[in-house]
């Protein structure tokens, strides 16, 4: 084990951020290990997905899922028919405000051949996720509780700075809180 991962292995300090985290287990391995996440809410009739997601250009971003429960008396839900939508470079931030309280709210449309779109509102004590396909007449709508939407956030934060060698979360934050102030005083 070299001196950088033996240093971090141990718990000395944290790594620097967006630093990659080695597999020790390998001896002498220097390769990033992959790890996925991904945070899903579940209301009573639906539920929501938020998972990283990368465009064909090679841009990290999230996408959003949602899917009605298979049937009322059913706990599962019928994640194989789905509403799919992934967030363009332009959406993930101004998403990632409203989810952290920075925003109120936030709609985007015209997804896809069958127009699909999503819009999330932080009402206070909760959050409500719409997404919609208006070419298959569906729309999926979600109570999402304040701390998962925070971890939505979250997730959509840490896909955000990865497209920016070098920039730390807190600074990408500190961003996308100056974007949400433009945008509030020009809503």
């Amino acid at each position: 084990m070299d001196n950088y991962n033996q240093q971090y292995a141990y718990g000395h300090s944290a790594p620097p951020n967006n630093a990659p985290i080695y597999d020790n287990a390998t001896p002498h391995s220097h390769q990033p290990t992959s790890k996925y996440m991904s945070v899903k809410s579940h209301g009573a009739k639906t539920a929501i997905g938020f998972e990283p997601d990368q465009t064909r250009s090679g841009w990290d971003t999230a996408r959003i899922e949602a899917a009605p429960k298979l049937n009322p008396n059913s706990k599962a839900f019928d994640w194989e028919n789905k509403i799919t939508i992934q967030l363009t470079k332009s959406e993930l931030p101004i998403v990632i405000s409203v989810l952290l309280g920075y925003k109120r709210e936030c709609k985007f449309q015209n997804h896809g051949e069958s127009n699909k779109w999503f819009e999330i509102i932080n009402q206070g004590s909760n959050f409500f996720v719409k997404v919609g396909d208006v070419l298959n007449k569906k729309l999926i709508v979600c109570p999402v509780p304040i701390v998962e939407a925070h971890l939505l956030g979250l997730l959509g934060l840490s896909q955000h700075t990865k497209n920016f060698d070098g920039l730390t979360s807190d600074a990408a934050l500190s961003a996308i809180k100056t974007l949400a102030a433009h945008l509030n005083k020009n809503a």
